[in-house]
């Protein structure tokens, strides 16, 4: 939202009607209930859709990809691998006394992407000509195993943060523990399990250059993204 509307790009932004409005230019909606979105999508041109993971989603995101490439509709997707946030800010809190820090992702890396460039990489399809049709894999600039960002996390931090791999059940039980709900709990093992199968050099660990193509700027690295926070 602050990329466009720094571009005083006119935009609206639809909220459920339990969450708290956005601004002025906030209207309630609900993608479950489509009747509820006629009023929403007045005297729109385009379309930002960024659904957070909920246990009645109608479609995984790829047959959601497919179903978008079918209707007709000129699309742009956009895919973000695993957020750096989740180290910068996610995991610090989550420490032992001895500054261990648990996972079930054993050696697999992943180009681990700032959401900060994400959302570059969304303004600029949203607001410049030649990106629809396109899918993006969206990523940061290097493939790190837990193992190496828990360095790069100890060095921001001053102290020694260790990874220690756990099992799928140990980490259910501590997210269970922890107050997740049964739903995400399960999809993020279902997650871990995934980039465990991609391992060092799979899917996951690959780097893309979509931040420097599209935005003409180099995305963030950890230790950038660790300095800003």
């Amino acid at each position: 939202m602050r990329l466009l509307r720094a571009k005083s790009i006119p935009l609206r932004i639809l909220t459920r009607a339990a969450e708290p409005a956005e601004g002025p230019d906030s209207v309630t909606g609900d993608l479950a209930k489509p009747a509820t979105l006629d009023r929403a999508m007045v005297g729109v041109d385009q379309v930002f859709l960024l659904s957070s993971a909920a246990h009645d989603e109608r479609a995984w995101p790829g047959q959601a990809d497919e179903h978008l490439r079918a209707s007709g509709v000129p699309f742009t997707i956009i895919r973000p691998n695993f957020y750096l946030h989740n180290v910068t800010a996610g995991w610090a809190p989550t420490l032992d006394p001895a500054g261990n820090y648990y996972a079930p992702a054993g050696g697999a890396r992943i180009s681990m992407v700032d959401a900060r460039d994400v959302a570059s990489v969304a303004a600029a399809a949203l607001t410049e000509p030649g990106h629809a049709g396109r899918s993006y894999d969206v990523t940061g600039p290097e493939a790190l195993s837990h193992a190496e960002a828990c360095e790069k996390l100890g060095e921001k931090l001053g102290r020694t943060v260790t990874y220690v791999p756990v099992d799928d059940e140990t980490a259910r039980s501590a997210m269970l523990g922890a107050g997740l709900n049964q739903w995400l709990t399960h999809a993020l093992v279902e997650l871990y399990q995934d980039y465990r199968r991609s391992g060092r050099d799979g899917y996951a660990a690959q780097v893309h250059a979509t931040v420097f193509d599209v935005t003409g700027t180099k995305p963030r690295t950890l230790e950038t993204a660790l300095a800003e926070e």
